[in-house]
């Protein structure tokens, strides 16, 4: 019997293919070479990608529909979808796609994916340090990454980095150069080389002298900040800029604080920092007189480790924070806690401080305590975070200390049957397991390992690429391991 749509002309068949899923569309597809070429049509994958991936707030691409082709479309689509459901479904199956020697047996300080429209989504940035500091740039290809360029000023060290929230600014990444006593912060834009823009060449388009780091780049908002309380908000296109400055709840002036993130939301500015939360409203920048603006709410979650703070997409008026506490006790057991908390906006628009403090924690997630290389964590819109746990320490007493003073340590050398694993967890949002929704509020969340550090040498920076599904790990040995979940 044959399929009864074919009996059907074009615009009832597309239709009908409006209420499919996309896997159902897959297998419609198959059926004949008419089905075939209905199901390539663009408004199919529109519907689709509305019904199946957009109202349900699943992880896509934030780019302009009518700029994406027909092709991608059905590509991100299903990616989507594909990818959402595996978290929904507590099915995560990663797996290596690329394993490269990307800087010849010296250590991985940083790795970050890139996302150009001009250039294509497919970049990957690394930063490695032997005598003086290298960045590189690699293009992500079906067999592996393809080395675009270097850039490595002479007796340069890197000792700051960040990369433009927003794709289609020509400043792509800032960097704080350390140069012959000199400090200064480079913005960098990237020139795509040749027809495929599989080559390409780094350039300069804005210096600064200062010995500030860079915290965030949003469009042409360059965020600097200090290791004790200071962040200049500077616009680097116009030279205007503004000053946000706390006052250390000690009183010492040269408390460490370093800054981790700096986000900008709803009107404010919110600085985080090792041991501080500090809100700002969004300050007036100028050119002429310097306005410093001092903060309207402060929190302490005391000494972190590792935080990641974003805004979901489902929960336009919240800020997530995940915060990976540090603690100094020798003789805490292994059992750790990592915390997710929520900022919620004030509905008073008048409010002096438009998010309501302190935060409120809504979930945690069960670790285990130890010494790391890398102590990042990320964070997704869609609520899905990655961080990497260490390994387990062995059980064998205490270590005598040599030193001559007599003191006894804790012995925090790893088990030889443990490893540092990369663990995963959906918190409250459209990627939550099943299983997870059920459990949230009631116990502790255990996270998920997705891989398994076997190797000899440690992870030293990671990055995660939420509606991609991928994570590009940087080693102690040169290699780089792009997963995909």
């Amino acid at each position: 019997m044959g399929c009864p749509l074919v009996s059907l002309n074009d615009d009832v068949v597309i239709i009908v293919f409006s209420f499919l899923s996309i896997p159902e569309i897959m297998v419609v597809r198959s059926t004949c070479r008419r089905m075939k070429y209905i199901s390539r049509l663009r408004i199919i994958w529109m519907n689709a990608l509305f019904r199946d991936v957009l109202s349900d707030n699943f992880p896509f691409p934030d780019r302009p529909l009518a700029t994406i082709p027909t092709d991608e479309l059905e590509y991100l689509s299903c990616r989507a979808y594909n990818l959402s459901r595996r978290w929904i479904n507590d099915d995560l199956q990663p797996r290596i796609v690329h394993n490269v020697d990307v800087s010849s047996g010296t250590a991985i300080s940083l790795v970050r994916f890139i996302h150009r429209r001009d250039c294509g989504e497919e970049w990957l940035v690394t930063i490695s340090r032997g005598i003086w500091s290298v960045l590189t740039l690699w293009r992500i290809i079906d067999h592996g990454l393809r080395k675009a360029c270097e850039w490595s000023p002479k007796s340069a060290l890197f000792d700051g980095f960040t990369l433009n929230t927003d794709a289609s600014s020509d400043a792509v990444m800032a960097v704080l150069l350390v140069q012959d006593s000199r400090q200064q912060v480079n913005l960098l834009t990237i020139e795509c080389v040749g027809n495929a823009g599989y080559n390409a060449a780094l350039r300069p388009i804005f210096t600064i002298q200062t010995s500030f780091q860079p915290v965030a780049l949003c469009g042409d908002l360059l965020a600097l900040s200090d290791e004790i309380c200071v962040t200049n908000i500077i616009n680097w296109r116009t030279g205007e800029s503004a000053i946000l400055r706390h006052d250390p709840d000690d009183g010492v002036l040269q408390q460490h604080d370093h800054a981790i993130q700096v986000l900008f939301i709803r009107k404010s500015v919110l600085v985080v920092r090792a041991r501080s939360l500090h809100l700002f409203t969004m300050p007036f920048l100028s050119r002429d007189t310097v306005t410093v603006v001092q903060p309207c709410a402060k929190h302490s979650f005391g000494w972190v480790d590792g935080v990641a703070v974003t805004y979901p997409h489902q929960q336009p008026n919240i800020i997530s924070v995940f915060v990976r506490g540090e603690s100094d006790d020798p003789w805490s057991t292994d059992v750790y806690i990592l915390d997710l908390y929520h900022l919620a906006a004030d509905p008073d628009e008048n409010a002096f401080s438009p998010y309501i403090f302190p935060p409120v924690r809504i979930a945690q997630v069960h670790s285990i305590r130890g010494p790391l290389r890398c102590s990042e964590i990320h964070m997704g819109l869609c609520g899905t975070a990655v961080w990497i746990q260490p390994p387990e320490r062995a059980v064998a007493g205490l270590l005598w200390d040599n030193d001559g003073d007599g003191r006894a340590l804790q012995n925090n050398i790893p088990s030889l049957r443990s490893h540092e694993c990369l663990m995963a967890q959906a918190f409250p949002g459209p990627l939550m397991s099943t299983k997870d929704r059920k459990t949230i509020g009631n116990a502790c969340l255990h996270g998920r390992c997705l891989w398994t550090n076997d190797t000899s040498s440690a992870w030293t920076s990671f990055d995660y690429h939420e509606e991609g599904g991928r994570i590009a790990l940087g080693s102690s040995s040169g290699h780089v391991c792009i997963l995909k979940v």
